[in-house]
């Protein structure tokens, strides 16, 4: 599959695409593509679009689309994670975008040494990442909330996965016929006991995902890939509506 380009679900409009600034810039000037070529574009919400360039105007690129797809995910992932030191948190949504992840909520723990992230920031890395690994969904980002906050609008009926050095079960052991999917990442200092205790009051499942102990960014990395192998192995299909 050729590079994708990323469009706004606003600027689909009437069978066009009309490309931001940034993205024109991308095209025309470090891709050089030009009137009469063909390009690919998503809006990350499922849709994809073969369209052809007709239009150059004033740093601004606008095609018209020639084939659309329309996907819906299988399963969703919702990753809920104490927010790493540094820019490692770059990292971590990067990755997990690339992995699938549906929805990142940052969460401020007991034990967390950061409270605060710029979430512009991370959903631009979100989308460079969607491009470049060929992806047509782009997850949500969340503004940091307190963790308390969080459990307090979660659906009961919802599966929730509290990832744990210690604990006995593995999400092997979980994720079959689970179609959506929370799982906690704490900080490197694990949830207190009185987090814990809460998870618990909410049925929450405990599990393992490695042997070792693990930075933030790491034990989500490592989660993602776990839940898209054994995903996977499901053998569900992606299904697609062409229009």
């Amino acid at each position: 599959m050729p590079h994708f380009y990323y469009i706004p679900k606003q600027n689909v409009e009437h069978e066009k695409l009309l490309f931001g600034e940034e993205e024109s810039h991308h095209i025309y000037k470090v891709m050089r593509k030009t009137k009469g070529e063909t390009i690919w574009a998503t809006d990350g919400e499922g849709n994809l679009y073969y369209a052809i360039i007709e239009r150059i105007i004033k740093s601004r690129v606008e095609a018209r689309i020639l084939k659309s797809q329309k996907f819906q995910r299988e399963y969703e992932v919702n990753l809920f994670t104490a927010i790493p030191k540094a820019k490692r948190i770059d990292y971590l949504v990067e990755k997990c975008t690339e992995l699938g992840v549906a929805r990142i909520y940052p969460i401020v723990t007991e034990r967390s040494v950061k409270e605060s992230c710029r979430v512009d920031r991370l959903r631009r890395i979100a989308i460079s990442a969607i491009k470049q690994a060929e992806l047509v969904f782009l997850p949500e980002i969340y503004e940091p909330e307190y963790l308390d906050d969080v459990l307090e609008e979660l659906p009961p009926s919802d599966v929730i996965l509290i990832a744990q050095k210690d604990a006995e079960l593995t999400l092997h052991d979980l994720l079959y016929n689970i179609k959506k999917i929370n799982i906690f990442i704490g900080p490197e200092g694990g949830f207190t006991e009185n987090e814990l205790a809460r998870f618990k009051k909410l049925d929450a499942k405990f599990v393992s995902l490695c042997k070792n102990t693990l930075r933030v960014e790491t034990a989500c990395v490592v989660g993602l890939t776990i839940i898209a192998h054994e995903k996977s192995r499901e053998q569900l299909p992606l299904i697609a509506e062409t229009s």
